[in-house]
């Protein structure tokens, strides 16, 4: 090797190192100046980590020069020929197309959907099977279903109250959610589900004979909560703090009748932050209550009692889907 920098390197400039953009630029220099050729030589590879270590012309070529040697041998066979052109086809497609990893975008690790969702409403890739909603719940009355329905595999929630028999306050709920088990050993989560629901009232009270008090509250609310399930009992333990989003609310008073309310809601933004300590397990979920509470009393004070030819209609539904739910973390 010259020890002369120059020498070694004519496209450069003193003091300027090799493997700068002056060498590969069409630039008088004083050496082509006066005349003087010198044979370029390639630069030494240094390689660094994660670096390539030689030109990208190069890659695999030394793995398949006993190839060509072979299918370059004019040995007059035409079987040992055609042999040879086969491994030759073969090596090039295993060394310079080698199969691709297919292109997959993991599932959002915040995103939970209904059990037997398609996925692919939603994303590209499959979820893990705990990102899909485990639970629902709903009323019932002596251990039996008294209307209101709820399904972890649809996301669909339909909460339904009647007070027409008018001898206790009703309130009608339907929920569904998903689990999760904390890895931190203390963590805060922000519960947020998209809501899509309609919410329908009827207020009509024609009682036939006289009364002498009468006061009707209806109430419609979407909550968001967090609940921690007791390891041994498996029952659950409310937390606090929990969203909700008022659907309707009005009170009437006295006989009187109005038509049948509809009303249309859709929301993303349903949303609570707890905090959950790492390994317990907690049901996360989304719950639809219809409420109605009455006092009524006849002249007398008392509790008032139907009576035959009262015409009396006091209901309220709404029915729901929660397409998805997130937790972010």
């Amino acid at each position: 090797m010259d020890p002369d920098p120059e020498r070694a390197n004519p496209g450069s400039a003193p003091g300027e190192p090799a493997g700068t953009h002056r060498q590969n630029r069409r630039e008088p220099t004083e050496t082509a100046a006066t005349g003087q050729t010198e044979p370029r030589r390639p630069s030494a590879v240094e390689s660094e980590v994660s670096a390539p270590a030689g030109p990208i012309s190069f890659v695999r070529r030394r793995e398949i020069e006993a190839i060509h040697r072979e299918i370059e041998v004019d040995s007059g066979d035409l079987d040992r020929t055609l042999t040879g052109v086969k491994q030759y086809r073969q090596a090039l497609f295993d060394h310079y197309f080698r199969p691709r990893a297919p292109f997959v975008v993991s599932w959002p690790e915040d995103l939970y959907i209904p059990a037997a969702a398609d996925y692919r409403s939603y994303w590209s890739s499959p979820p893990p099977d705990d990102h899909r909603y485990r639970y629902r719940w709903a009323n019932g009355r002596d251990g039996a279903p008294d209307g209101s329905d709820a399904s972890e595999k649809t996301g669909q929630l339909f909460s339904w109250v009647n007070a027409s028999p008018m001898d206790v306050g009703y309130i009608g709920f339907a929920g569904t959610g998903v689990t999760l088990v904390p890895r931190a050993s203390l963590s805060s989560v922000t519960a947020t589900a998209a809501v899509e629901l309609v919410a329908e009232s009827r207020w009509w009270f024609l009682p036939a004979g006289p009364i002498g008090y009468a006061a009707f509250s209806y109430r419609g609310t979407a909550y968001i909560g967090g609940w921690e399930i007791d390891p041994v009992t498996g029952a659950w333990d409310l937390l606090s703090p929990f969203g909700s989003r008022t659907l309707f609310a009005f009170d009437e008073s006295g006989r009187g009748g109005s038509p049948i309310s509809s009303q249309r809601h859709a929301f993303t933004d349903l949303s609570t932050t707890l905090q959950l300590r790492g390994g317990h397990t907690y049901a996360i979920g989304v719950a639809l209550e219809a409420q109605i509470s009455f006092e009524c009393r006849d002249r007398s004070g008392a509790a008032y009692v139907r009576q035959a030819g009262d015409d009396v209609k006091l209901w309220a539904s709404i029915a729901g889907f929660v397409p998805s739910i997130t937790l972010d973390t």
